[in-house]
């Protein structure tokens, strides 16, 4: 926006892009928050995902942390190229504060290159971040965890790391804010959130995954949602309301199971409490 008050820089997770993070729900709703506040965004994505080489053969494609320089760290380095590029073009200037926010590898990225660059203030959704780090860093930090996060690199030792991390940059008189997203319940409408999903075809959706019994009686999506999946990709004319949405309508009721679980996904839940973090931190 015109006379922003600063820039942040948004963060895929592992397998990610800069156009899958700009066009999935829950990043566009903070994205929208974050212009609205008058911050300009930035995004991007790691050299793996551009190239699509495995650089580090770790399996991954994403965000490489270590070295922790701008100089050897080919990530850390097309950050500052890309921040001097808009400087040079008048886009933004130096006097802007700076900022990152990223999901699962990128919010243990956004731990670093918030530290690194000495940006004004960071925040990691679903990652804890680096232990190492919360030792030296000087950059507040705010973690936002999900209290049933599966994912390998996480799950319950994780969520404990991200408060310990924290609890360390606070012992060290660092700003630092812990957050945990708990689980909900589905409703008929969940599903409509997309806007290409009609209510009618929401509640058809949340009619079918009750009447297969994914859902206990207070709507709670039982266990997690990788055996639906697996159960309608070995049958999928036995699912005719999810098999008649499109491809990216299905992945989004996925990520909405996902989010009511409080699973492994980005979400939305905590954005106002993510830009008052970026706005005062701890004051």
């Amino acid at each position: 926006p015109a006379g922003h008050k600063g820039f942040v820089c948004l963060l895929h997770g592992s397998g990610g892009t800069a156009a899958n993070l700009v066009n999935n729900f829950e990043f566009k709703q903070l994205c929208k928050e974050l212009v609205n506040e008058n911050y300009g965004v930035i995004v991007t994505e790691a050299e793996e995902a551009t190239t699509g080489v495995d650089a580090d053969g770790d399996g991954k494609l994403r965000w490489a942390y270590t070295p922790y320089d701008s100089v050897t760290n080919v990530d850390f380095a097309n950050i500052k190229i890309l921040t001097d590029t808009f400087y040079n073009r008048g886009v933004t200037n130096r006097s802007k504060l700076r900022y990152s926010i990223g999901m699962s590898n990128g919010g243990a990225f956004s731990a670093y290159l918030s530290s690194l660059f000495k940006y004004k203030a960071g925040v990691s959704y679903c990652a804890p971040a680096g232990t190492p780090l919360a030792l030296i860093s000087v950059t507040p930090f705010q973690f936002c965890m999900a209290r049933f996060d599966n994912h390998e690199n996480v799950g319950p030792q994780g969520n404990a790391d991200a408060l310990s991390n924290s609890n360390t940059l606070t012992g060290r008189g660092i700003c630092s804010k812990y957050f945990i997203k708990e689980h909900c319940p589905l409703y008929p409408e969940r599903f409509a959130r997309r806007g290409d999903i009609t209510t009618a075809k929401s509640t058809a959706v949340f009619n079918e995954l009750k009447s297969k019994g994914y859902l206990d009686s207070k709507n709670y999506f039982i266990g997690f949602s990788g055996p639906f999946v697996t159960a309608y990709q070995a049958n999928p004319a036995s699912f005719p309301e999810l098999n008649s949405l499109t491809a990216l309508q299905k992945l989004f009721v996925v990520e909405q199971i996902d989010l009511s679980v409080s699973d492994h996904q980005m979400y939305s839940d905590y954005n106002k409490a993510t830009l008052q973090f970026l706005d005062r931190q701890c004051l």
